[in-house]
């Protein structure tokens, strides 16, 4: 079962990589417009013109937050949405919006429950809304960042509840930095959707990703999910990275403490991989945590990579729809 899973999502992460050439730049809030330059061989972009950060501004009309794959420059159409709506907060975070994952859980999700009447909706973050984000560069600060956090809060509990509005049951599902913006809306108390699963996360704020950071280095946790190493960021690389590193850190919390003694446990669940290189192995203080809560849903994929993470979604959306 688990290699046939795998083999799927190799095509997700292969899709994944082609697909970030043609993504679209998709903005509302442009004051000036920076100029971002594709970097071979890197996930990150060279910022050549930067310009200052600006707010974000929260669109009026929720529907223009939310797309289907490779129909951004097309009108939102709720009307093709099915009973149940996994809405999907991307990782990253990037400037570019991610189209090519929603489509890719999307049939995943259908294929492997044998259940056609789920319909995945992508989101648009603050940061492919506004330009301005990424595109400060250098001057990007903390407080941006916090204020970047809060912003994509506020889209995500829009969209729920316009989804709602629609009378259609809401799964809230992050991946990896998409994963933390939900635990982190779960901690605002924002409990709104019918469910919330989050796959490539951590429950607590490693200080070695954080020192890396703070300290202008990339990080890895290898192949083994264990072994963490830093490297050097290319100069043409670090405005850019500067920008992903704040984001991150300001949703990087000890959610150990955060989520405790909460009353929403039965409409959680985790997607956790053995070998996570991307933000690392779970530790004895989450695996307590999930032990101490037994309505949380946790499953550990062995020998999972971090997008490989994705693997425990049809299982844990069965386990859902056995609960109802």
């Amino acid at each position: 079962m688990l290699l046939t899973l795998k083999k799927s999502l190799g095509l997700f992460l292969a899709l994944a990589i082609v697909s970030t050439s043609c993504q679209v730049e998709d903005n509302v809030n442009i004051v000036a417009t920076p100029t971002f330059v594709a970097i071979p061989n890197s996930a990150n972009f060279n910022v050549t013109k930067q310009v200052s950060y600006q707010p974000t501004t929260i669109p009026s009309d929720t529907k223009t937050t939310l797309f289907y794959y490779d129909a951004l420059d097309k009108a939102f159409d709720p009307t093709a949405l099915k009973d149940t709506v996994v809405l999907f907060v991307a990782g990253g975070p990037r400037h570019v919006t991610d189209t090519s994952s929603t489509h890719i859980i999307d049939e995943y999700v259908q294929y492997s429950t044998g259940n056609n009447r789920w319909s995945t909706v992508g989101l648009k973050q603050a940061h492919n809304l506004n330009l301005t984000i990424f595109g400060s560069g250098t001057t990007f600060t903390d407080a941006n960042a916090e204020e970047v956090r809060i912003a994509n809060l506020t889209l995500m509990e829009n969209a729920v509840k316009y989804l709602k509005s629609l009378k259609k049951a809401v799964v809230l599902y992050g991946h990896s930095n998409g994963s933390f913006l939900v635990d982190s809306y779960l901690a605002d108390g924002r409990t709104l959707a019918d469910y919330h699963i989050m796959s490539g996360n951590r429950l607590i704020r490693d200080t070695k990703i954080v020192t890396a950071y703070t300290s202008g280095l990339d990080y890895d946790y290898g192949q083994d999910g264990i072994t963490f190493k830093t490297s050097a960021v290319p100069t043409e690389q670090k405005a850019y990275f500067n920008v992903l590193t704040k984001i991150q850190l300001s949703e990087l919390k000890d959610y150990t403490s955060l989520l405790a003694g909460k009353s929403f446990y039965k409409k959680i669940a985790y997607s956790l991989s053995e070998y996570d290189g991307a933000v690392g192995r779970v530790t004895e203080p989450e695996i307590a945590f999930f032990r101490n809560n037994k309505d949380i849903i946790a499953l550990n994929i062995p020998k999972a990579s971090h997008g490989q993470a994705v693997a425990g979604l049809p299982n844990i959306i069965a386990i859902f729809r056995a609960l109802k």
